[in-house]
């Protein structure tokens, strides 16, 4: 089990980080990579919220295995972290994702404001700490146990 908690969140990592470093390039700016593709800001928003939405539906999964495995190896440290990560996609998924996604409901207009800015901004800095997070959990995995 500890293997495929550490596969899979290492797949996860490599997923975000792709989709952070190519993906979200690739669709805000085509033309600086070569693509004959037009799309405005709100449209190239639109994409990347469908593919965060998308991996919304893998992370909490993968999250809620990772802090049951935690907590039926009673590793106090790996849980805690398990646990920090679990709540950090429950917020990505159930607060930031959905308000991001009214917005766009609502049309172009609702997402050029200071709000949906900062939430935006916020969901890039919690995704952020999910990906540092997993980090450590792979590095504690990796150690093996720890009560």
């Amino acid at each position: 089990m500890k293997k495929i908690i550490f596969f899979l969140i290492s797949a996860l990592i490599g997923i975000e980080l792709f989709a952070g470093i190519v993906i979200a390039p690739t669709i805000f700016f085509p033309q600086k990579y070569g693509l004959n593709i037009s799309l405005t800001l709100f449209e190239s928003g639109l994409l990347m919220t469908r593919i965060f939405v998308i991996l919304g539906y893998i992370l909490f999964p993968i999250a809620l295995i990772g802090l049951f495995y935690a907590l039926v190896q009673k590793n106090k440290i790996l849980l805690a972290v398990m646990f920090i990560i679990a709540s950090l996609v429950s917020l990505f998924v159930f607060y930031f994702t959905p308000f991001i996604l009214e917005s766009q409901a609502l049309g172009e207009l609702a997402t050029q404001n200071k709000q949906f800015a900062q939430m935006h901004t916020y969901s890039q800095w919690c995704l952020k700490a999910i990906i540092f997070f997993q980090f450590i959990g792979l590095i504690l995995l990796a150690q093996g146990p720890r009560k």
